[in-house]
């Protein structure tokens, strides 16, 4: 198999969702003994380096451009060239783990990755920019003309059924893996200590991780930590909300909120958290809370619960799949239910320890080789 990955998600050097699932998929893809050998579309007017976890690895070559992203999207959507097959030295099979816009010729087959169709579902959750982004890619078109799809869940896959009209057996549902690091770290763990100091964590709290943008609901946890804190026992009186994550669009809600809250100073920005430490974080977190309103998949609840965190989340879209019974899942629309939720994890110490080792039970079920396995055995049937 000649296969062909376009890696432009990679070169503003960023790591976010698509981007870990790009970068932790391919390492996997290319460590399976019997894999194909990769050639990789790595191009930009300005990129990132390669990543490093990639760079000079046996079973991957790289075709570095320098032509502008832009100038590449437009001309492939309106004169379909270049042909990406082509660049790629004849590839038979062109994967790209995002919908960016690219043409083949006729005789490759073209498999994307869909994470989600939040911008279908919730396009007020979008600036203009972001939106006028998405119709440029034309990811309808693309779905529709691709030989294969791969989508992260199964209400992903539900989606790309009922909105861009894909026949259902050109969607092959692979969950995507959680990497090996994320595990429980003890309290006396270096790496919990080191992570405590840091962030200058010295009380018990409730954590959120991920980009603050109003689709996570960061706005709603904060009211909802305003009066847990407010009416709760006196002990909750120490507790803080830790919210870390990079700055999305429309985050300026989220800091009014956070300005508005009688206990403001209870209330803790991190700003990015760089991956080395997310797994000490989530270990030191009381609870972790997640009430995204709309998820493809939904890393950050997994990752908390493969390291032993009492988690809660949102019971819409792809959460409840993905968390099984291993969280504590709510109705994100209403924030007494969430209040309510993690009161009765903090004050119930039984529930909490139950919803550890549930959540460590479920996290076992996802891994990068299984999912890389299972891509290849998509790509395989497609040829």
């Amino acid at each position: 198999m000649r296969l062909g990955v376009d890696l432009r998600v990679l070169v503003r050097g960023t790591l976010t969702g698509v981007e870990e699932y790009t970068l932790e998929l391919l390492q996997a893809l290319l460590a399976l003994p019997d894999g194909p050998a990769i050639t990789g579309f790595y191009n930009a007017w300005r990129r990132a380096p390669v990543p490093r976890e990639l760079s000079g690895h046996p079973k991957l070559s790289l075709r570095i451009g320098s032509v502008p992203n832009r100038l590449f999207a437009i001309s492939s959507t309106f004169l379909n060239r270049p042909q990406l097959d082509q660049w790629l030295g004849g590839a038979e099979i062109v994967w790209s783990p995002h919908f960016l816009a690219a043409a083949v010729s006729p005789r490759a087959r073209r498999v994307i990755t869909f994470h989600d169709l939040s911008f279908e579902r919730y396009p007020e959750f979008f600036p203009r920019r972001r939106r006028l982004w998405h119709w440029s890619q034309k990811p309808r078109q693309q779905a529709q003309a691709a030989s294969r799809l791969i989508a992260v869940s199964h209400s992903t896959k539900a989606d790309l059924v009922n909105l861009y009209r894909v026949a259902p057996d050109k969607v092959a549902v692979v969950h995507s893996g959680l990497a090996s690091h994320f595990r429980p770290l003890d309290p006396a763990d270096p790496q919990v200590v080191s992570v405590r100091k840091r962030y200058e964590l010295t009380r018990p709290f409730v954590l959120f991780l991920g980009t603050l943008e109003p689709r996570k609901n960061v706005s709603g946890l904060i009211r909802a930590f305003d009066s847990l804190v407010r009416s709760g026992p006196e002990t909750f009186r120490d507790l803080e909300l830790v919210l870390a994550g990079t700055l999305g669009w429309y985050a300026g809600g989220i800091f009014a909120a956070a300005r508005a809250s009688p206990v403001r100073r209870r209330i803790r920005f991190l700003g990015f958290v760089p991956p080395e430490h997310k797994a000490a974080l989530y270990s030191a977190a009381t609870v972790f809370v997640y009430p995204s309103f709309f998820e493809g998949f939904g890393f950050p609840p997994l990752e908390a619960m493969a390291c032993g965190t009492p988690t809660i989340c949102s019971h819409v879209a792809s959460l409840p799949e993905v968390v099984g019974d291993g969280a504590l899942m709510v109705d994100p629309w209403r924030q007494d239910e969430l209040k309510c939720a993690m009161e009765l994890v903090l004050v119930d110490s039984h529930r909490a320890q139950e919803l550890r080792r549930r959540g460590l039970a479920q996290a076992k079920k996802f891994s990068w080789p299984r999912a890389a396995a299972a891509t290849l055995r998509v790509f395989e049937e497609t040829l």
